[in-house]
């Protein structure tokens, strides 16, 4: 807890210890350290600092002293870099030292519910009046562990007694990778992952050297020459680009030749691949996991691997969550124990907390972790999932697509494509209100054809009552012409009945003479057309 900017409540104050600033119990199996016997912890701060820390004791402070030039430190965590006494004369060691103790402690039973609380009051008359008031509730008296606290500064003791955090755990929470608390070499019962990869990559290392210097050897792999060849003998040891070698003019070419360097056999090669994979296999991170992998697979396929490889390094995920769960469990009690409820209403925003924060029983149930989309692998896992799923067919729509998208500005992009979709939208919708328009105009169009048909209809058949009148009129008008021709007949047989016989007599025979005449006249031009369309014979 920090006081130094509220001297009230305090401030949480969380840091990463370097291996060399801790001392710890190497016999300790426990991962929440609760069977730890002692844990030492170093700092080098100026006496300000220090002062800021423990104001009560500023006269003290300011009468220790540095190491003076050139002088030792006290021969304790030598791998600190102030240990070294590099410009580092003017601050002073501040040991916390933690160690495993016990207490009595008070606790309070209800006997109905069952529930507990701790009495930390020292007031026993404050404590009878509690339980004359609530007469259901029991005081056990029991010893609980705790551990308790030392401050020393500069090899002076300036603190001695229960944690200052009022706490009954370790201020500190261990990040595992692999624990084997059965393992008596401490070394090998705590272990890092670049622990397991040191061998592979070792000879991996030399097997490059190797490889490097074979390499190299090809370019000066030296002469064979014959005795007296050579004007100056000390020539074939030159080394570098351009050298060349002067024989006497006695020698042939052939009495000096280069020797030819082995090739690099192609299984070295193949070896030295095999000795990098290992290292991936052995720490068991695949290339998905690294996010290089460079075939073209669907999006299950990938998690499918990325879930294969993850179980591997499970363990890695689980001790992590172990130890945040820890961490935050610290905090929780932290909180609880120093902070007013003024600060923690600043915190919530203005609201009031909750009656149940203050409950020590509140934050003892532990909640269950699981793998949720939050990372920024796992969205762009989300976001491969869906478009795979858009290639095989599957209507995925659009806004869900630029949801799951883990793209820069896709707030405005979103935006953007929102206002196309809506112009669009408009633009369809407008084409659909012109489309029913035709509709409809073509819809009115059939209609007036078929009232104006159905009107067709109702005349022709008011026609055929006409005609059945026209036809009854023309039947009468016939008959009525029958009856004027029968009249003209009897009239004219009145007048062939007054016309003398013998008139009618020469009459024929005028008319015979008549048609023997046209008939006269007619013969010679027909006998004059046969002769002009006959052929003469040969």
């Amino acid at each position: 807890m920090d006081y130094r900017s509220d001297p009230i409540s305090g401030n949480i104050r969380i840091d990463n210890c370097s291996y060399n600033s801790y001392l710890i119990d190497p016999f300790f199996r426990k991962k929440d350290l609760s069977d730890c016997n002692y844990i030492w912890k170093r700092n080098f701060l100026t006496k300000r600092e220090i002062i800021s820390l423990m104001p009560d004791q500023e006269e003290e402070i300011l009468g220790l002293h540095g190491n003076d030039q050139g002088s030792s430190r006290d021969g304790k965590f030598i791998y600190l870099p102030e240990s070294y006494s590099y410009s580092t004369n003017h601050l002073l060691t501040y040991d916390e030292y933690y160690y495993r103790d016990f207490r009595e402690q008070k606790m309070l039973v209800d006997t109905q519910t069952g529930e507990t609380m701790e009495w930390k009051s020292t007031d026993g008359d404050a404590l009878k009046d509690f339980l004359r008031i609530y007469p259901t509730i029991t005081v056990i008296e029991q010893t609980v562990p705790t551990v308790r606290q030392a401050i020393i500064v500069q090899g002076k003791v300036m603190y001695h007694g229960p944690n200052v955090l009022g706490l009954d755990t370790y201020p500190f929470v261990p990040v595992l990778a692999y624990y084997n608390p059965q393992m008596p070499y401490f070394p090998y019962r705590v272990q890092g992952v670049v622990r397991g990869l040191r061998d592979a990559q070792f000879l991996y290392n030399r097997r490059r050297i190797i490889e490097l210097d074979i390499l190299e050897s090809q370019i000066n792999s030296g002469f064979k020459y014959k005795e007296n060849a050579l004007v100056n003998p000390k020539d074939v040891f030159l080394s570098g680009q351009g050298r060349g070698l002067a024989l006497k003019e006695e020698a042939q070419m052939s009495d000096v030749e280069q020797i030819l360097p082995p090739s690099i056999p192609p299984s070295m090669i193949q070896l030295s691949e095999l000795l990098g994979q290992e290292i991936s296999q052995i720490s068991g991170v695949n290339e998905e996991l690294l996010g290089s992998a460079m075939d073209d697979k669907a999006g299950v396929l990938s998690m499918l691997r990325q879930g294969a490889g993850l179980t591997t390094l499970q363990i890695l995920f689980d001790q992590l969550d172990f130890s945040q769960k820890l961490l935050g469990k610290i905090c929780m009690e932290l909180i609880q124990t120093s902070f007013t409820p003024g600060k923690v209403k600043k915190i919530l925003g203005g609201e009031e907390p909750s009656p149940q924060f203050y409950n020590k029983a509140f934050g003892r149930y532990n909640a269950v972790v699981e793998e949720g989309l939050n990372t920024a692998t796992q969205k762009q896992m989300n976001f491969a999932q869906l478009l795979q799923l858009r290639e095989v067919g599957v209507p995925i729509p659009d806004d869900l697509l630029l949801d799951a998208a883990t793209i820069q500005n896709k707030t405005k992009l979103v935006e953007a494509v929102r206002n196309n979709a809506q112009q669009a939208q408009q633009m369809q919708q407008q084409q659909a209100e012109i489309a029913m328009e035709e509709q409809r105009a073509k819809i009115e169009l059939a209609r007036a054809r078929a009232t104006a048909d159905e009107g067709l209809g109702i005349e022709r058949v008011s026609r055929v009552q006409e005609n059945h009148a026209l036809a009854e009129e023309r039947k009468a008008q016939a008959h009525k012409d029958e009856e004027i021709g029968l009249l003209n007949l009897v009239k004219a047989l009145k007048e062939i009945d007054q016309i003398d016989i013998n008139q009618i007599e020469k009459l024929i025979q005028l008319s015979h003479i008549m048609k023997q005449q046209e008939a006269a006249l007619q013969e010679p031009q027909m006998q004059s057309n046969v002769v002009r369309g006959t052929p003469l014979a040969a």
